[in-house]
């Protein structure tokens, strides 16, 4: 129950990013940017107020698509567990199927807002965030059993292999 909250509430927390209109994204997505630059760049509020917003300029689209690559990850590394919970055949492939359709639509569904496009790139960079969830949600099963059965005093892998 629990992973299908989480599913779910991650794909509609990228539904309603994605239902913001181009001002209000870019908005977000410089407010995000200032406060990583705050945060991570030493001297950043030494400087005068056109140089910061330079910066947060040169920065902002980086940070746009670390958030695609961010929610994406998120969606997979979810997915996957749900699937593996859920004990489905070849999970790894469904679940970043399935992630990746969601990234495709999520562009569709962009297609309709106010100041917003389809981008192919976009659909690339968050197929490859559901990849990356995936494959670490993957590698987590993988230890978890292998703890398992070594605790267990079992031979071979979390696959029961020699």
């Amino acid at each position: 129950m629990i992973l299908s909250l989480l599913v779910a509430a991650t794909a509609v927390t990228i539904f309603c990013f994605s239902a913001q209109n181009a001002k209000v994204s870019s908005a977000v997505s410089g407010q995000v940017t200032e406060w990583l630059l705050r945060a991570f760049r030493p001297g950043f509020a030494d400087l005068s107020r056109g140089e910061q917003q330079a910066l947060i300029a040169q920065y902002s689209h980086t940070t746009r698509k670390a958030a695609h690559f961010t929610e994406f990850l998120l969606l997979g590394l979810f997915l996957r567990l749900l699937l593996q919970w859920l004990r489905v055949k070849w999970k790894t492939g469904v679940s970043w199927a399935l992630g990746t359709l969601y990234a495709v639509t999520d562009e569709f569904h962009q297609m309709a807002v106010s100041g917003r496009a389809a981008m192919a790139r976009d659909v690339l960079i968050d197929s490859a965030g559901v990849l990356f969830g995936v494959l670490l949600a993957a590698g987590i099963g993988y230890l978890s059993r292998r703890k398992k059965r070594k605790a267990a005093g079992l031979p071979g892998d979390a696959e029961g292999k020699k």
